[in-house]
């Protein structure tokens, strides 16, 4: 039954990250397509709309902590959003500067493997 239990929590998390990362490629996407800022300038305002959105979908949707003291949880998710964001920047500029690939397939990528290997486990706790 606990196994059942983490899996749709996972489940829901997938589904919050894939729309909060959703957001941040349209953010990346139109700062860099229609405003014209670079992949480095995009990088960052994109990944705090992002970050915005999966606190929310976590808060709500993944842990259902409705209830619970935003100021602490904000805290705290602050906490861990700052290592992925880090993460998530470091290694988006390290791969976009060295690697030919484009940009939203770095993004999706590198999101991805920060959010299974760092991310979810850290907001578990």
């Amino acid at each position: 039954m606990k196994r059942r239990s983490e899996t749709r929590q996972f489940s829901r998390s997938m589904f919050s990250g894939l729309v909060a990362t959703l957001a941040d490629l349209a953010v990346l996407t139109l700062l860099v397509e229609r405003v014209g800022l670079s992949t480095a300038q995009a990088n960052l305002p994109a990944l705090m709309v992002g970050a915005a959105l999966q606190f929310v979908g976590n808060k709500w949707f993944v842990f259902r902590s409705g209830n619970a003291p935003i100021v602490r949880q904000g805290i705290l998710f602050s906490l861990a959003e700052l290592a992925t964001f880090s993460l998530n920047a470091l290694l988006y500029h390290l791969f976009v500067s060295v690697l030919p690939l484009p940009y939203q397939l770095t993004r999706v990528v590198l999101g991805a493997v920060v959010y299974v290997g760092f991310s979810y486990p850290i907001w578990r706790l």
